[in-house]
C-alpha cells in the first residue's frame, strides 16, 4: 500500500523514534557496551601505558622519519624519566619537564641549545591520569578512533576506525613496553600520507641519574638525512 506523502512522513519519524529507542534500551541493558575482544586489550594497554608514564628509566634509542617518497631524517633518541622529572631527546630537540616547569630547546646552528621561556606545569599525578584519560578516550565504544589488538609480549597494534584528521597515532601505530622499567621500547607510527615515524630503543636501564637529567649541547641528538648532514628546523616527532 501507497501511503500519501503526509502518513509516510510520519511513518518514517516513527520508525525513527522507535529505532532511537530501541538502541537506548540495547545502551541501558549493555548490549552496546565494547565488544569483549577489545575490551581486554584495551584494559591492557592503558595499563602498560600508565606504567610507562609513571615509571624511572633511561632508554636509548633511534629516531627516524620517512617520507612518503622514501626520503629518511634521524638521531639518536633519549628518553630520561624520573618522576616527576622527564626528558626527551631527538631530532635536534629537548622537551620535557625539570623542578616543575616545562622545557623546550633546540640545538641552534653554533651548536648551543636555546630554550624557550619556561612555564609551571601541573602535578605530576595529574598529567599522568590526564594522558591516560585522553588515550581512553580514543577507545570509547559509542564512537572509537581506533580499535587495539595484542601484537606479541608487551605489544598492541592501534589500527584507526574513523576518519580523522591527523590523529595522534596515525593510521596505524605499533607499540611496545619493557617488562622490567615499563619503558616505551618501540613506538612505528604510520600516517595517512604514507610517512612513517619509529622509535626503537637500543638499551633500557632503571637507574637515573643527576647527570642523565642534565640539559646540555649534544650533536649525536641533531637530525640528520641519509648522508649524515645535520638538518635544522625540524618538527619533533615520537
Amino acid at each position: 500500500m501507497i501511503l500519501p506523502r503526509r502518513h509516510a512522513v510520519v511513518a518514517a519519524l516513527a520508525g525513527t523514534v522507535a529505532g532511537m529507542l530501541a538502541a537506548a534500551a540495547l545502551v541501558a541493558s549493555g548490549s552496546l557496551e565494547r565488544a569483549p575482544d577489545q575490551a581486554q586489550p584495551i584494559e591492557e594497554l592503558l595499563t602498560a601505558y600508565r606504567r610507562s608514564r609513571e615509571g624511572t628509566y633511561v632508554v636509548e634509542a633511534t629516531f627516524t622519519r620517512t617520507m612518503p617518497d622514501g626520503r629518511q631524517l634521524g638521531s639518536a633518541a633519549l628518553v630520561v624519566q624520573r618522576p616527576p622529572d622527564s626528558l626527551r631527546r631527538q631530532l635536534g630537540s629537548v622537551t620535557g619537564t625539570l623542578q616543575g616547569r616545562s622545557l623546550n630547546c633546540t640545538s641552534a646552528t653554533d651548536g648551543r641549545l636555546r630554550c624557550a621561556p619556561t612555564g609551571e606545569v601541573r602535578p605530576w599525578q595529574e598529567q599522568v591520569d590526564r594522558d591516560v584519560e585522553v588515550l581512553k578516550s580514543y577507545f570509547d565504544p559509542a564512537y572509537p578512533l581506533y580499535r587495539v589488538r595484542r601484537d606479541g609480549e608487551g605489544c598492541f597494534v592501534l589500527d584507526q576506525d574513523r576518519p580523522y584528521p591527523d590523529p595522534t597515532y596515525g593510521a596505524r601505530s605499533r607499540m611496545c613496553f619493557d617488562p622490567t622499567t615499563g619503558a616505551m621500547t618501540l613506538l612505528e607510527l604510520t600516517r595517512e600520507t604514507g610517512a612513517v615515524d619509529r622509535f626503537e630503543a637500543a638499551t633500557v636501564r632503571g637507574d637515573v641519574s643527576e647527570a642523565d637529567l642534565r640539559v646540555e649541547a649534544d650533536q649525536a641528538y641533531d637530525a640528520r638525512d641519509e648522508a649524515g648532514n645535520v638538518v635544522g628546523g625540524v618538527p619533533g616527532g615520537g
